[in-house]
């Protein structure tokens, strides 16, 4: 399976600022992490690739596949929190094992922790079995043993899935590839966090090491002309 995004361009309403302009990324079956500075535009990027926003301009194909978008905030019940519930096909069963959800968590779901919350939020998410599926931050304010079965459950998934986060860990252990927002533009990079990180960063010491080449060769030519000036005046 493969989601593309062609020329995509947005705007809020009401905003002169564009959030998005002209990103064509391909969306691959397995994890593609989004990194980059908080408000450069990575969750609108994600809506977008599940409809639930829709571009100002470019196109989203194949459309009307089935996706679903995980918040960061899991206090609000997932829409499919109930049928997950009644559940209990094999890949229910499953999942209430690798995230330790209690039998009776869905039916008192205002009284769970956060940390509960975020397990039925990504568990419902998950049976739903969608097409396309985007966790946005979901190991934030988590324990290491939640954070630890949040990655145990999303591994398998076998669709287009859509990781948004800053955790290093996570990124480093799920996507195959990231979409980094850099200085205004999108970048689609091979590998993990670690990976894209370390590419930014040769990249960047390496365009710093040619502006700084480029600035001893003006001086170089700027003494070059001052000493010609200075030999014709004698």
């Amino acid at each position: 399976m493969q989601l593309n995004l062609t020329n995509i361009r947005y705007s809020y309403a009401g905003s002169p600022r564009e959030v998005l302009r002209g990103v064509t990324v391909s969306l691959h079956t397995g994890w593609t992490g989004v990194v980059g500075d908080n408000g450069c535009g990575k969750s609108t990027l994600a809506r977008i690739a599940t409809g639930e926003l829709r571009p100002t301009s470019g196109s989203v194909e194949p459309a009307g596949l089935v996706a679903a978008y995980c918040e960061q905030d899991s206090e609000r019940p997932p829409a499919a929190l109930l049928d997950f519930a009644a559940a209990w096909d094999r890949n229910a069963v499953r999942l209430r094992d690798v995230l330790g959800i209690g039998d009776d968590w869905a039916w008192r779901f205002d009284e769970l922790s956060s940390g509960q919350q975020k397990r039925l939020q990504v568990a419902a998410a998950l049976w739903s079995r969608p097409g396309v599926l985007v966790m946005d931050e979901p190991t934030n304010h988590l324990d290491a043993r939640t954070r630890q079965a949040v990655l145990l459950a999303l591994r398998p998934f076998s669709g287009v899935g859509i990781l948004i986060s800053h955790d290093r860990d996570l990124l480093d252990a799920l996507v195959e590839r990231c979409i980094s927002f850099e200085s205004g533009e999108v970048r689609v990079r091979p590998g993990n966090y670690s990976h894209t990180f370390e590419q930014r960063q040769r990249e960047s010491a390496a365009a710093a090491d040619a502006q700084a080449r480029a600035r001893r060769e003006e001086r170089r030519l700027a003494a070059e002309r001052q000493r010609r000036v200075e030999a014709a005046s004698r």
